[in-house]
């Protein structure tokens, strides 16, 4: 059981996102009475750019018909979780991705 825990995390975790990606935008409907604004990030280099594209395309679709207060930022040349990684890493400078969410962010408080 203990060897195949991650095979079975990573099919779990495949199940999920493959329903969060096909899900109808009225799926979405609700969320716009529990979260004011929404940011979906992706980088150009991230391998689930696709997935990220249309989750976000049917997210904004069904967000309530408030579809401008979702933000979709596709970050040229940046790869998953760059800006937590370069932090790990000790990156003195931001990068772009890092950059544009905490403008979101700063520009939200």
């Amino acid at each position: 059981m203990v060897r195949r825990l991650p095979q079975l995390v990573s099919t779990l975790c495949r199940r999920l996102l493959l329903r969060t990606v096909h899900s109808a935008p009225s799926w979405w409907e609700a969320t716009a009475g529990v979260v004011g604004e929404v940011l979906i990030w992706g980088g150009s280099y991230e391998i689930l750019l696709d997935g990220i594209e249309e989750f976000a395309h049917r997210f904004k679709k069904g967000y309530g018909g408030s579809g401008e207060k979702v933000t979709i930022v596709i970050t040229d040349k940046a790869a998953h979780e760059e800006m937590v990684v370069e932090r790990m890493l000790g990156y003195k400078q931001k990068s772009e991705s890092a950059r544009a969410v905490e403008d979101w962010v700063k520009a939200k408080l």
